[in-house]
């Protein structure tokens, strides 16, 4: 399987130190793993008419648009920083559904709103709340939100 972003296009985007001081094997294995979440989500579109062994670039594409190689990128971080124990504890908290807690009285209180796409099944491995805002709006409805977070797919702002 081929990787949506090389390791110099995820330097690119991340300023993390930790991250830049990896070696090229390293930053590729995480970067092979959020490859592997992105092409595990169900899309809207499928590629039907190339043999692409990844789900991007759809059909009428000619390369992986640059959304996804964003999306990419901020999940390899991601995954990097749960390995190393480095999570942002208000990104979990959030894809947690927390929204207050209180040492006080050991209490914890949670949304109740199931449509929120960081308590959606399908990302429950993924560790980039940016990585998940980026890709969902291209998946298929799902039961848990019964609608598309956007209408428009082909926007050439996000896809060039």
């Amino acid at each position: 399987m081929a990787s949506y972003v090389t390791y110099t296009e995820a330097d690119s985007l991340i300023t993390d130190t930790d991250w830049l001081a990896l070696t090229i094997e390293e930053k590729e294995k995480f970067i092979a793993i959020a490859t592997i979440f992105i092409d595990s989500l169900p899309y809207r579109y499928e590629n039907i008419c190339h043999n692409n062994e990844n789900k991007f670039p759809w059909t009428g594409q000619t390369k992986v648009p640059q959304i996804v190689k964003m999306a990419c990128t901020y999940e390899a971080l991601g995954q990097f920083k749960l390995s190393v124990g480095k999570i942002d504890k208000i990104a979990l908290k959030q894809k947690q559904g927390i929204v207050s807690e209180s040492t006080q009285s050991a209490s914890v209180s949670f949304k109740q709103n199931k449509g929120n796409l960081f308590n959606l099944d399908m990302f429950t491995n993924w560790q980039s709340k940016e990585a998940m805002a980026l890709i969902y709006p291209y998946t298929t409805k799902t039961a848990e939100t019964g609608s598309r977070a956007y209408n428009e797919v082909w926007r050439s702002d996000i896809w060039d």
